[in-house]
């Protein structure tokens, strides 16, 4: 990993020099800042959280509230890895992680969870705004509490740090993708479920945006619940007529696709294509049941999340409004493996 010495030497300036940028300590000219900042961004300078603890001689707790982790058919496994990996890293530095999981569907259970704030003088807190009602609520209660959120946006309100993939441009990601394999005028569908939380809305917006920028036909649109078991799912297809077959491609723009993949013939399927790398969407790429996933990264979304939360605690500064946007990552059976042992 490299140091100050090494971007000393990428900027060609002296190591005194990137101390007093990396560490804001005295003036630097703009363009001196700039070439150090460069070099270190080029580099993946990560600052030493040790050595920057042991000065502050500090312990900070922070509080992570989720929903259960067998929801969305056990995607919160993906973003829990994250927030475990940050535990085992930052534990060593004094960084005590507590995670408190509540049911997504009940406002009710994400205030009981909640409490927890009460219990124990939390430093920080890290969510995903499911409720988004509630998450506002709870934010207003505690003003001065530096709140995180990753998986889903929280409109209106601005946290101390967002960690999440655009929902509008993962839709348009998907549209683009589909858009090179099927005709203006064959028949295509999207299908989500009702969600507090607009992210699916603003998947299925911007899939239907630019289909309707390039002149295509018009997607069908099937809204059904997302808490189907198969047999149910196959049960609501057939009572409402929803023909899955019928169409030359199908996004699924939420976690269950791998449930709509096994109500399809695999040698005689439309496209498919759906988000998140749960256990079962992986099996159906891997079987080519599915064609594409589209991946969050909920895993790197949780840890940069709890990073950016014990770095601005570490610096005990104020953390300004800031929105780190995960990548739009589009897996394949081809790049599946490959992309699993990198993440």
């Amino acid at each position: 990993m490299a140091g100050i010495k090494e971007i000393a030497i990428k900027a060609g300036v002296s190591i005194g020099t990137v101390d007093r940028v990396l560490h804001n300590r005295g003036r630097c000219a703009a363009a001196t800042k700039e070439l150090v900042l460069t070099a270190a961004k080029e580099l993946d300078y990560q600052p030493n959280l040790n050595a920057r603890r042991l000065k502050r001689n500090e312990t900070f707790r922070i509080l992570v509230l989720m929903a259960k982790l067998h929801q969305d058919q056990g995607y919160w496994k993906v973003p829990l890895s994250g927030i475990e990996r940050a535990k085992s890293e930052f534990q060593a530095i004094g960084v005590d992680i507590v995670i408190k999981h509540y049911d997504r569907y009940s406002t009710k259970d994400f205030e009981k969870a909640s409490l927890e704030i009460k219990r124990i003088d939390y430093n920080a807190v890290l969510l995903a705004p499911l409720l988004p009602e509630a998450s506002k609520q709870l934010m207003a209660q505690h003003p001065h509490l530096p709140f995180a959120t990753f998986d889903c946006p929280l409109l209106g309100v601005q946290p101390w740090l967002s960690v999440l993939q655009d929902p509008f441009l993962g839709g348009v990601a998907v549209a683009r993708l589909m858009s090179y394999m099927v005709a203006p005028n064959d028949p295509i569908a999207v299908i989500s479920y009702d969600s507090p939380n607009p992210h699916i809305a603003l998947r299925v917006r911007g899939f239907n945006q630019i289909f309707a920028d390039m002149n295509y036909k018009t997607p069908d649109h099937w809204v059904i619940p997302d808490e189907f078991n198969l047999k149910e799912l196959k049960a609501y297809l057939k009572e409402r007529a929803i023909d899955l077959p019928s169409y030359k491609a199908i996004f699924v723009a939420k976690t269950g696709v791998h449930k709509y993949a096994e109500c399809l013939n695999p040698q005689q399927r439309p496209l498919l294509i759906g988000y998140d790398l749960i256990e079962r969407n992986i099996d159906s790429l891997k079987n080519h049941k599915i064609d594409f996933l589209i991946s969050q990264n909920s895993s790197a979304q949780t840890y940069q999340a709890i990073r950016g939360l014990v770095n601005s605690l570490l610096d005990g500064k104020e953390q300004a409004h800031v929105n780190l946007p995960m990548p739009i990552d589009i897996i394949t059976q081809d790049n599946i493996d490959l992309y699993l042992s990198n993440h």
